[in-house]
C-alpha cells in the first residue's frame, strides 16, 4: 500500500498547524486572564514555547513539500518544452521552411 500523497501530507500538516494555533491562543489567553502561581506560569510558558516550536516544524515541512513538488513540476514542463522544440526544429531541418 503506497504512502500518503502530497496533498494528504499537506492537509495533515495544515490541520496540525490549525490545532496547534488554537492551543497557542488558549494558552496565551490563560496566561493573561487567570491568576496563576509561579509553577503553573512556568509550566504553561514551557508548553507554549514547545507548541510554537512544533508549529514552526510543521510549517517548515509544508514549505519543503511544496518546494519539492514545485521543482518536479517545473522540471517536467521544462523537459516537455525542450522535447517539443527539438522535434519542431528537426521537422524544419528535414522538410525546410515553406512559407
Amino acid at each position: 500500500m503506497p504512502g500518503p500523497t502530497l496533498m494528504q501530507k499537506i492537509s495533515l500538516a495544515e490541520e496540525a498547524v490549525k490545532n496547534m494555533s488554537k492551543r497557542i491562543k488558549a494558552l496565551e489567553t490563560r496566561l493573561c486572564t487567570e491568576q496563576l502561581n509561579e509553577a503553573k506560569v512556568k509550566a504553561i510558558t514551557a508548553e507554549l514555547l514547545e507548541t510554537k516550536k512544533v508549529v514552526a516544524v510543521y510549517r517548515q515541512q509544508v514549505s519543503h513539500l511544496l518546494h519539492t513538488h514545485n521543482r518536479r513540476s517545473f522540471l517536467f514542463v521544462g523537459g516537455l518544452v525542450f522535447v517539443i522544440f527539438t522535434t519542431y526544429m528537426l521537422y524544419i531541418l528535414i522538410n525546410g521552411v515553406e512559407i
